[in-house]
Formats: structure tokens, C-alpha cells, sequence
């Protein structure tokens, strides 16, 4: 993860026991490059949006919606109330199992705080949830209503004051802006049950102090037989992210894990980057495969083209003495049938 000087997402570093990583990945899914991580993740996916676990009220508005991988596997998870520090782009992934639950719980009175907070680090961001959860209120608007709002700094917080103080179900709200409202008692976090970071990597960056105020204020809610979920959507893997995850954890609250690209779960799983950037490239992939990379080990070279393949190929027959093998797009499938069966033969070093 990428160097950092923020502090850790409990109140001290002593908060988080160094274990708790390695407890948070008893659970290992991987599906189409979606990876979810955690203990008891739940194994049935969603593959329609007739799936009993969707409340039918959501029908009309995801008729037209193609599942993609990570809600295919996620929302089972969501929808079980369980918390989730997610790493993709695709706010569905999160939003449309919480509005399921919402529609759950069945009818609220009017007034008192949101029963659903979305944070958000910036208007446009808000203003892009705001939509697609107007959109989904529409399409639901007779069953159950349920009112949202959106609050920002320079937004005219003042006018949504009375809208505050009636009450809404949903309320997306920059960390600073919300702050303010709980102070003006216009709102709180009363009846609060899910709590949802949308963002959390510029969250933690940016506003950091603010969420640490609005995460009290959630975990330590008068009403304490509420069920609380709590959900993270960032666009990469951090510090901070990997923080968070920690803290879920150390509060026992068992957080799955889900990232939707490879990369971000190198980073995640602590996999070694090492750049180099060299004038002579045969040089430098010798010396790193005569190396400490190359001792034991199964090294894998991409290159951009099938003539760089083949010129790799015999670089290391002739030059090395390694024992190389190249797959490129001209090969004949036989050949790459009997490369793959060479290549799962080998004994695994330790």
C-alpha cells in the first residue's frame, strides 16, 4: 500500500492487533476476477433480479439491469447484513441490496435522522448518487416511500433544514455539511442503521478528523438493538482502506472484503513491486532472473508483442540457459494444451 501519515482508523494504533489481518481472509472467492475475501462468505450468487433475497419492490427498476460480477457476488453478502470494504467502481454493487433492506424494514414514521448515511468526499459524487437513488426511489415511489436528500457544503444547507427535521430515509451528505447539521440538531443518527462510505479512499485522505466525529456518533447511538451495517467503496487499496478493514474487524464485526481487479488485490495481498526501468532490457531481465527471483521460483515475463515473445524465448534458451516456454496468439492450440500440462506437472517449489 502506498505510504501514508494517517493514523489508524481506530482512535490508536494500539486499537488494531496486528493479527486481524490474516483473520479476515478465512474465506476466499474468486469469480471472474472478483475477489471476496472473509469468514462465512455466502457461497449462492445472485444471477436474477427475481432472486427471493431482492425485495420485488426493486423489479421494475433493475428489469433492465444486467448483472455484473461483483454484484453477482456481493450482494448475497450484503443483502445477510454483513459489513464490506469494497474496491471497485460500481456504486449498484452496494446500493441496490441496501435499498432492498430498506424496503424491508417496511414503514417508518415520518421525522427523526436517515435511516441509510452515505457519505461522500464531493459534490459531484453526491450528485451522481443523488440521481441513480432518485431514480430507484421512482420506481418504488407507491409501494413504500422513501425520501432522500442530499447535503454539501455551498449546496444551501439551509434549505434543506425543514426537510431534515421531517425526516428522510436516505441521507448523502459531504462529512463537513453533516457535521454541521448534527450540530444545528436539525438531524441525527438515532435511528441509523447503515452506514455507508462512498469514496473511502479521498474519505480517509481528506476528511479524516470528520468521519472519526460521525463514526462515534453511529456506533455509540442511544438505540442499540438497531442492526448497523457498515460499507466501504473506494477506488483503489490503501492504508487508510486497509485500516478500516482492520478496525470492522478489532470491533468484531467480521468485514468481507471484495475487489473487482487484480491489481488492486496484488496490492491488497501484499505482493512485491519491484520497478526498474533500463536502457538494456535483455540485460535487466537477466540479471533479475540470476537473481534471487530467478532461484526456485516460476517467473512469468509478459511482453507486448508475439515477435518480443519469441525473441525472450530464445534470449533465455541461448543466452541463460533457462528453461523457457512462450505462448503467444499464433501458436497452435495443441502446443498450448501441452505447455499448460507441462507446466502444471512441475513440482511447486516451497
Amino acid at each position: 500500500p502506498p505510504a501514508s501519515n494517517i493514523a489508524d482508523i481506530g482512535e490508536t494504533s494500539d486499537d488494531v492487533d496486528d493479527s486481524v489481518v490474516a483473520q479476515v481472509t478465512d474465506d476466499v472467492i474468486y469469480d471472474d476476477s472478483v475477489y471476496l475475501m472473509g469468514r462465512a462468505v455466502p457461497r449462492r450468487p445472485v444471477v436474477s433480479v427475481d432472486d427471493d433475497r431482492i425485495n420485488p419492490g426493486l423489479g421494475p427498476r433493475l428489469r433492465s439491469h444486467t448483472i455484473q460480477p461483483m454484484e453477482r457476488r456481493l450482494w448475497p453478502s450484503v443483502l445477510a447484513g454483513r459489513n464490506a470494504v469494497l474496491v471497485a467502481d460500481d456504486e449498484y454493487c452496494y446500493l441496490t441490496p441496501l435499498l432492498s433492506r430498506l424496503l424491508d424494514m417496511g414503514y417508518r414514521p415520518p421525522g427523526g435522522g436517515p435511516v441509510a448515511l452515505l457519505l461522500v468526499p464531493f459534490q459531484p459524487a453526491g450528485c451522481s448518487l443523488m440521481k441513480l437513488v432518485e431514480s430507484y426511489r421512482l420506481s418504488f415511489a407507491n409501494r413504500s416511500p422513501i425520501r432522500s436528500c442530499f447535503i454539501y457544503g455551498g449546496g444551501g444547507e439551509e434549505r434543506m433544514d425543514s426537510l431534515l427535521l421531517n425526516g428522510v430515509e436516505i441521507l448523502i451528505a459531504t462529512p463537513p455539511a453533516l457535521l454541521r447539521a448534527l450540530d444545528k440538531r436539525v438531524t441525527d443518527l438515532a435511528r441509523c442503521s447503515f452506514l455507508t462510505v462512498h469514496g473511502a479512499d479521498i474519505i480517509f485522505e481528506v476528511f479524516l478528523k470528520e468521519f472519526h466525529r460521525i463514526k462515534d456518533s453511529f456506533y455509540s447511538s442511544s438505540l442499540r438493538n438497531k442492526p448497523r451495517q457498515t460499507l466501504s467503496l473506494s477506488s483503489k487499496w490503501t492504508l487508510a482502506v486497509d485500516n478500516f478493514a482492520c478496525f470492522l474487524q478489532w470491533m468484531s464485526l467480521r468485514p468481507i472484503v471484495a475487489i473487482a481487479t487484480r491489481s488492486e488485490a496484488a496490492i491488497y495481498g501484499g505482493v512485491k513491486h519491484i520497478v526498474h526501468a533500463a536502457v538494456d532490457r535483455d540485460r535487466q531481465l537477466r540479471e533479475l532472473l540470476d537473481g534471487e527471483m530467478g532461484v526456485s521460483s516460476y517467473v512469468v515475463v509478459a511482453t507486448g508483442s508475439d515477435s518480443a515473445t519469441q525473441h525472450v524465448r530464445r534470449f533465455l534458451r541461448e543466452c541463460c540457459a533457462h528453461d523457457a516456454v512462450a505462448v503467444y496468439s499464433t501458436l497452435p492450440r495443441d502446443y498450448i494444451e501441452e505447455y499448460e500440462v507441462d507446466w502444471r506437472r512441475r513440482e511447486k517449489p516451497s
